[in-house]
């Protein structure tokens, strides 16, 4: 063998050592990272499992007697009346018809409990949940009665959850308020890994209007669709480019669903929502450009697509008709329009023609 020979032979030695030890370098960093996130990925899994419960398909949370469960904590408490020292079963009436009347029967952070609970079967919920809510103290105060001199009457009302403070005008419930008891709402967000969500869950949950009315119900004689209450997403009347359905796409040319309406609206054009919610999704991609998804307390959820600029953010709640955006050509497009989806409670895509006026 030649000088020549042996050179090329260790070069092609040290070059392939070089790339056996590059590649296990490559091998530890990979399991390394691995390891690092896996509790991170972890995390992101439960976190989506959570997520979807709330701004996806909930069927249990649906399925729960919330009535029963107010009449658990409310009407059946046990406590002792300071006026006359008896004991007396149930809440007054007059703070009963005030929490419902403020839709506090269930207050939001119910919501992140129940996610505790989801697996549990629907008789435990109504137990667990009632337990939760029982007052574990009364607090009381003396108000000036003119047909009785004074009247002891129930100012405070602490639960496991939180505290709801009691304001009176004369003898009459004038004022109601709930606050989260901040270190056991955290407690149970941290045991579901959802500290980091905390905002956006509060958001939804006051969103679901929680109570005896869920879901809000709607509709009227100028409203199309199953009970629901919608208004257009923009102002004015617009020619509709592209129906929901079947349709040859007019950027890959090929035969496809259309899962949404296409309003041929020029740039600049102001976007609404079509119903009070709250909105889950608020960014960029690649193919829906600027878009906002919105969760509606009836239960629907309406996505806008190819904004040019977004007016909110996740977690903000907001009302029918209020601004969400500019109508842009953002995405995928082939030029300016606004796409509209909508879906049911349950998740099944429609055509949102048959809700709008």
């Amino acid at each position: 063998m030649n000088l020549k020979s042996v050179i090329k032979f260790a070069l092609a030695t040290i070059i392939g050592q070089f790339l056996f030890i590059f590649l296990i370098v490559l091998i530890v960093i990979s399991m390394v990272q691995h390891v690092v996130t896996l509790p991170q990925k972890m995390t992101n899994e439960v976190t989506g499992e959570i997520k979807e419960f709330f701004l996806g398909k909930d069927p249990d949370l649906r399925g729960i007697d919330f009535q029963r469960i107010a009449d658990e904590w409310m009407e059946h408490y046990e406590w002792t009346n300071p006026s006359n020292n008896m004991m007396e079963v149930g809440l007054p009436t007059d703070i009963i018809n005030t929490l419902r009347e403020n839709k506090l029967l269930l207050p939001p952070s119910i919501l992140s409990t129940i996610t505790s609970l989801k697996k549990q079967k629907k008789e435990l919920w109504i137990k667990d949940l009632s337990y939760q809510l029982m007052p574990r103290d009364l607090v009381f105060t003396t108000i000036s009665d003119s047909n009785n001199g004074t009247r002891i009457v129930v100012s405070q009302i602490t639960t496991y959850l939180g505290k709801y403070t009691i304001k009176y005008i004369g003898t009459s419930v004038s004022e109601m308020n709930f606050e989260d008891d901040t270190v056991i709402f955290d407690k149970v967000l941290k045991k579901q890994r959802l500290k980091q969500e905390k905002e956006l869950i509060l958001a939804i949950s006051e969103a679901y209007n929680p109570g005896l009315d869920l879901p809000v119900p709607g509709g009227n004689d100028n409203i199309v669709g199953e009970g629901t209450e919608f208004i257009r997403p923009v102002i004015g009347m617009y020619r509709i480019s592209s129906k929901f359905g079947s349709r040859i796409h007019p950027v890959t040319h090929k035969f496809s669903f259309h899962q949404g309406t296409d309003y041929a609206v020029p740039i600049g054009t102001s976007i609404y929502s079509v119903a009070d919610g709250v909105v889950i999704a608020s960014k960029f991609s690649s193919t829906g450009g600027n878009y906002v998804q919105i969760k509606h307390t009836n239960g629907y959820l309406s996505r806008y697509l190819h904004m040019s600029v977004r007016k909110v953010k996740v977690g903000d709640i907001v009302r029918q008709g209020q601004l969400i955006g500019i109508s842009g050509n953002t995405g995928r497009s082939t030029g300016p329009h606004l796409h509209l989806e909508m879906k049911t409670p349950n998740g099944e895509l429609v055509n949102a023609e048959n809700y709008l006026p």
